[in-house]
Order: C-alpha cells, then sequence, then structure tokens
C-alpha cells in the first residue's frame, strides 16, 4: 500500500472503497426512483378518480336541466314522469317525450363516451 502525501492511500483499497461508495450511491438511488414511481402511480391513480368524479358530475348537471336526476350507487338515475312520455293508457310516445328522450340521448352520448352505461326502464 502506498501512503500519499495528503495521508490517503492508492490502489486496491482505495479502488475498492470507491466501488463500495458507488454501489451505495447506485441502491440509494435505485430506492429513491422506486418511491418517485410510487408516487406517480399514486397520483395518477388520484387523477383518474378526480376525473372521474368531475365527469360524473359534469354528467348530472347536464342531465338535471332535462329532468330530475339524483346519484345512486348504482350510478345515476334519470325519473321522467309517465305523463311526459305517454297518455294514459296509451303505449305511443307523446312528440315531446321523443325530444325529451333525445336530449337525454344526446347527453349520455356526448359524456358517456368511455364509461360503461346500463339503461334501465321502469313503470309507475
Amino acid at each position: 500500500m502506498l501512503l500519499k502525501s495528503d495521508g490517503s492511500t492508492s490502489g486496491p483499497q482505495q479502488a475498492n472503497a470507491q466501488a463500495q461508495q458507488a454501489q451505495i450511491a447506485a441502491q440509494q438511488a435505485q430506492a429513491a426512483a422506486q418511491q418517485a414511481q410510487g408516487q406517480l402511480e399514486e397520483t395518477r391513480k388520484e387523477l383518474a378518480e378526480r376525473d372521474a368524479e368531475t365527469r360524473r358530475l359534469r354528467i348530472l348537471n347536464e342531465l338535471n336541466r332535462i329532468a330530475a336526476t339524483r346519484s345512486d350507487p348504482r350510478g345515476l338515475i334519470v325519473t321522467l314522469s309517465g305523463g311526459i312520455l305517454f297518455d294514459t293508457g296509451k303505449t305511443a310516445l307523446k312528440p315531446g317525450a321523443k325530444a325529451t328522450l333525445k336530449r337525454i340521448a344526446e347527453a349520455l352520448k356526448v359524456s358517456l363516451v368511455d364509461l360503461a352505461t346500463d339503461i334501465e326502464m321502469g313503470e309507475d
């Protein structure tokens, strides 16, 4: 082993120490990268949830302009009274009902491009 004038050593021990320091630095960098990746994934998840909630609220607002709409664990429920759609005892849609249903369909078509949609109908 050679002793330099500044008191440090040279040769294999110094190279070994530098290699260990480099390995430690690489491990720390890898751990930091993994942590950053985890934070990025969490942020993406939060943004996707916020985006979905924003879309849901936008759809709710749009549908509320057309008919009574409320949120339910199953999704959004749009309620149209029977008098709006049909004459009593009749099965044919009223002329105004077609326009209302078309507006609802357009709102859903624009708003639900990438969301799953189920449509249920019932009688009161």
